[in-house]
């Protein structure tokens, strides 16, 4: 029952699942009622994937998202992050397997103040200045 028990909390507005690394994507899918959700803490939960990710984009109020070291996660999953229009914390420390056409993903998100980036080795130079020239 576990996470599906906590689908049903419908009034939850924070949820921290630091550590959680037998998550599957279906359990996220489980989340996606959570319509008050503003923030997600699913760092350190080493095995998330792009799949995973497909179920955060109906988190529409998210506004802090750890999702630090999804070492599965690309480019492809971070798509579905554009529609967080609200996020205002993103921590993707030690995501290596994000490349740096995944960052074009965030331009969209005005309301971003903080991202974490740290261990990204896949990163360039210039993909963090397009990223900086994105916020002002």
């Amino acid at each position: 029952m576990g996470i599906r028990a906590i689908g049903a909390a419908t009034t939850l507005s924070a949820l921290y699942l630091h550590r959680c690394s037998k998550m599957a994507p279906e359990h996220l899918g489980y989340l996606t009622s959570l319509v008050n959700l503003t923030k997600l803490d699913l760092g350190l939960a080493s095995r998330l994937t792009d799949e995973h990710m497909t179920f955060l984009s109906s988190l529409q109020l998210l506004t802090f998202l750890d999702i630090s070291r999804g070492k599965h996660i690309t480019a492809n999953g971070l798509r579905h992050l554009a529609t967080l229009t609200n996020l205002r914390s993103l921590d993707l420390t030690s995501c290596v397997s994000i490349e740096s056409d995944g960052l074009q993903h965030f331009s969209a998100l005005k309301s971003l103040e903080r991202i974490r980036l740290a261990r990204c080795t896949l990163l360039t130079d210039a993909a963090l200045v397009t990223l900086g020239m994105n916020f002002f």
